[in-house]
C-alpha cells in the first residue's frame, strides 16, 4: 500500500465518553504537551487572520479536525450533534458526532453507542465490533481505515482497527487491562495508550500488526496522541515534577519537552514535517501554541480572548478551536498560512 497523496494526520484525538484511563474535559480526550522555552531560532510569525464558526444557536460549538483542504468538523457537547464546515464557509449539522475528518471528507465518530462514518454526501455507515455494548471511533486515515476503542459487556476496553472494506481487526495490547488507540497514520500505523497493572504507556501498532510498547524515562503515565506518516509520535507524559510533552521518532528515539513557563493541557495535532499543536496555560489563562520540528515554538492568542484552545492543526498552518471572551465560547479556524496548490478557496 502506497500512502495517499493526500495525507491523513492525527487532527485531534477525543472521545466523548468517560474511560477511566484518560482525563476528560467537555468530553474531549486530551493529552499534554509541552515547549522547549529557551531554544535558540524561535520564530516570531504575523498575526494568524482569526474566522470565528460559532453556529446558529450553539452555545459549545467545538472543532474537533481539519483536514488539508480547510474543512472543519465538530460537535455539540450539548446536543450530542456534529457538524461539517466545508473550506467554502457551509455548514451542514448532522445527528452524529464526528472526532475525525479526513481529505476526503469522510468523518468517523460515534452514533449512540455504534462507531459510525460519514460520507461527504451524508450517508452513515454504523459498525460494531463483536461483543460490544458502546464503540467510538477515534480516527480514519485517507484510505478510510478507522481505529478506536469498544467496551464489551464486563466494560472491558479493547481497541480495534476497521479496514476500508469493513473487517474489524480487535487491538490488545499483551498483560493489558484496557487498550485505547486514539490515531491512525496513512499507512494504517496506530497510537495511543493502554493501561496494565504497571500504569498507562503510550504504544505504536505497526502496519503488520506488531505492537511496541513506550514509555519516557521516569513516565508513570504515557499517552500517544498524534501520530504522522513517518511514524513520528506526539503525546505527553507525567513523572514526579508533573507532565510534559514527547515526541518518539520512528526508530523509538524519544525527545521530551516542557511548556513555555505554564502548565501543559493538551496536544492536537502532528504535522507531516514535525509541527505540533497544542494548548498551554499560565496565570494569565490558556494559550495555544505551535511548536517547530526543530523545538522552536510560538503561542497563539484569538485577538481579545480571554482563553484559547487549539484542538486541530493541519499540514496549510490553519488552527482550529475555541476561545472564550466576555460573550461566552466561540469556536474558530484561522487561514492558510502554507499553499499547496489545491485551489480550493479555504485561504480566502
Amino acid at each position: 500500500m502506497q500512502p495517499s497523496p493526500l495525507r491523513n494526520h492525527r487532527h485531534s484525538s477525543t472521545r466523548l465518553a468517560a474511560t477511566a484511563a484518560a482525563a476528560i474535559l467537555l468530553g474531549l480526550r486530551f493529552s499534554a504537551i509541552a515547549d522547549p522555552g529557551n531554544t535558540p531560532g524561535a520564530i516570531t510569525s504575523k498575526p494568524a487572520v482569526v474566522v470565528t464558526i460559532d453556529l446558529p444557536g450553539a452555545t459549545d460549538t467545538t472543532p474537533i479536525a481539519i483536514n488539508d483542504f480547510g474543512d472543519v468538523a465538530g460537535f455539540f457537547a450539548s446536543e450530542s450533534m456534529g457538524f461539517l464546515r466545508s473550506a467554502q464557509g457551509t455548514t451542514t449539522k448532522f445527528a452524529f458526532v464526528p472526532l475525525a475528518l479526513n481529505n476526503y471528507g469522510k468523518t468517523a465518530g460515534f452514533l449512540g453507542t455504534h462507531g459510525a462514518v460519514r460520507n461527504r454526501d451524508g450517508t452513515v455507515t454504523q459498525f460494531d465490533p463483536t461483543g460490544s455494548t458502546e464503540t467510538t471511533a477515534t480516527d480514519i486515515n485517507d484510505f478510510g481505515q478507522v481505529t478506536g476503542f469498544y467496551f464489551d459487556a464486563s466494560f472491558n476496553e479493547h481497541g480495534f482497527v476497521r479496514s476500508t472494506g469493513g473487517r474489524i481487526t480487535v487491538v490488545d495490547a499483551p498483560t493489558a487491562l484496557a487498550t485505547n488507540p486514539l490515531a491512525i497514520n496513512s499507512w494504517g500505523a496506530i497510537t495511543g495508550f493502554f493501561v496494565d497493572a504497571a500504569g498507562q504507556h503510550g504504544f505504536l501498532r505497526d502496519e503488520g500488526g506488531t505492537l511496541t510498547s513506550f514509555d519516557p524515562a521516569g513516565s508513570t503515565s504515557t499517552l500517544g496522541n498524534a501520530i504522522n506518516d513517518s511514524r513520528q509520535i506526539a503525546g505527553t507524559f507525567t513523572d514526579a515534577a508533573g507532565t510534559h510533552g514527547f515526541i518518539r521518532d520512528h526508530r523509538g528515539r524519544i525527545t521530551t519537552f516542557d511548556a513555555l513557563k505554564g502548565k501543559v493541557i493538551s496536544v492536537a495535532s502532528i504535522t507531516q514535517d514535525g509541527r505540533v499543536a497544542g494548548t498551554f496555560s499560565d496565570a494569565a489563562g490558556k494559550h495555544g501554541f505551535v511548536r517547530e520540528w526543530w523545538g522552536a515554538i510560538t503561542p497563539f492568542d484569538v485577538p481579545g480572548a480571554s482563553a484559547t484552545t487549539i484542538t486541530a492543526l493541519n499540514d496549510r498552518g490553519q488552527l482550529a478551536g475555541t476561545y472564550t471572551d466576555a460573550n461566552g465560547q466561540h469556536a474558530f479556524v484561522t487561514r492558510a498560512t502554507r499553499y499547496f496548490g489545491f485551489g480550493d478557496g479555504s485561504d480566502r
